[in-house]
């Protein structure tokens, strides 16, 4: 894979090697500002471009085709481009939409204990107000968890159904937030191989 990323023109590359996926509440925001501390990794910038899927956030649906275009610009660098767009795994379009830009594209999927996440979701969203803003009513958790798009970001075995449907098993690392918080450099370290990057000493102690 490495010797492909030499070998290969600016022009001739796909425009992103990497996934970061997974669900919000799940520490991706941590683990794409850790990542992004080693110089093999070119991070998309926003971290979550939401361009590939017409999932763009909790309430945002988009059905207009990729701006391909636009893509290529969230990355600078000739490291391993990642894109952070975490709301692709629950979008029915992605795997596809990724398939057809890099079919040798890898991922690492952040989950966390369902009920606890999706709590934790309804409670980001009420404090953000982003439900009013969005002219949805979650004041009550019962009465989200009737939002269809509540429920596409918490109940992730049809997500990654979904996903093991178009890639290889082996394409995907799933981590558990859990062990983000408890063993770090053991999960880096995880991840930097499923990556087929070297190892890299990030500093842990970063707090996002």
């Amino acid at each position: 894979h490495k010797a492909r990323l030499e070998l290969a023109s600016m022009a001739d590359r796909p425009p992103v090697d990497g996934f970061i996926l997974g669900l919000p509440k799940c520490g991706t925001t941590w683990l794409a500002e850790i990542l992004s501390q080693n110089p093999s990794i070119s991070f998309s910038s926003p971290k979550e471009p939401n361009i590939l899927a017409s999932h763009r956030g909790t309430f945002g649906r988009h059905d207009d085709n990729p701006d391909f275009g636009e893509y290529n610009e969230v990355f600078e660098g000739d490291g391993f481009r990642i894109d952070g767009s975490i709301h692709a795994f629950s979008c029915p379009k992605a795997p596809m939409r990724v398939l057809d830009v890099n079919p040798d594209a890898r991922f690492v999927v952040c989950l966390r204990e369902p009920v606890e996440r999706a709590f934790s979701h309804w409670k980001m969203v009420r404090d953000t107000g982003a439900d009013r803003t969005h002219g949805a009513d979650w004041s009550e958790f019962s009465i989200a968890w009737e939002d269809q798009r509540l429920r596409d970001d918490s109940i992730w075995s049809v997500s990654m159904a979904r996903w093991l449907g178009v890639f290889e098993k082996d394409r995907f690392l799933c981590v558990d937030s859990a062990r983000m918080r408890s063993e770090p450099e053991e999960v880096l370290d995880e991840i930097t191989s499923h990556l087929f990057l070297d190892q890299f000493e990030y500093d842990c102690k970063i707090e996002v």
